[in-house]
């Protein structure tokens, strides 16, 4: 039993009572629901599962749309964050490997810093009109 939320009072229940098939419905199927109505006359309804999916850690299926949900820990230990833009490569049957797109302009804007004089690049530039 759950302890009491500080700060209120529990209200005792009255009796069980069926919940309707609509809400069962909206639930799913593998689901076991009960409501309580409660004495001041406002429903509880509590919804225990029945069946959960068993499923190994760390694997995911590809949706209808080719999209995979890629497990924390991975992208973690891969050193990848959100928004890090990534580029897939096949690497034989049932192997995608994921990198980290490499950024050209990135890497190399700035290499040439100090190479001209300064005003030198304007003074060039001024000679193409």
């Amino acid at each position: 039993m759950m302890a009491p939320v500080p700060g209120t009072d529990p209200v005792p229940v009255s009796r069980s009572v069926p919940v309707p098939a609509k809400v069962k419905d909206q639930i799913g199927a593998s689901t076991a629901t009960h409501a309580l109505l409660r004495k001041d006359g406002r429903t509880i309804t509590l919804t225990f599962m029945t069946e959960v999916k068993k499923r190994k850690r760390g694997v995911s299926t590809i949706s209808s749309k080719n999209q995979i949900t890629i497990p924390a820990d991975a992208l973690r230990n891969a050193g990848l964050e959100v928004g890090d833009r990534v580029v897939a490569h096949a690497d034989g049957a049932g192997r995608v490997i994921l990198e980290r797109e490499h950024d050209v302009i990135a890497q190399f804007a700035g290499a040439l810093s100090g190479v001209y004089l300064p005003n030198e690049l304007d003074e060039l530039r001024s000679e193409w009109d």
